[in-house]
């Protein structure tokens, strides 16, 4: 596939599918931002916007420590 060769292309496709893949139980939020504009939609209440910012941080952190102590970068 010609379009799928660039790190841009392939990073957009992978966040997609998981967004997908995890729409059903999470509402494929991946981000404090998503989280946010649905809280300010109304689709999500504040505890639920602030448990959803502390697991998302979290996550993030764990896989940079995973880069890092997995890689030579």
């Amino acid at each position: 596939m010609p379009f799928l060769n660039s790190l841009e292309h392939l990073s957009g496709l992978t966040l997609t599918s998981m967004i997908y893949l995890a729409l059903k139980f999470s509402g494929g939020m991946f981000n404090p931002a998503v989280s946010f504009a649905m809280l300010l939609n109304k689709k999500i209440n504040t505890t639920t916007f602030i448990t959803y910012c502390i697991s998302q941080l979290l996550a993030a952190g764990s896989a940079f420590l995973l880069f890092k102590t997995t890689t030579k970068a």
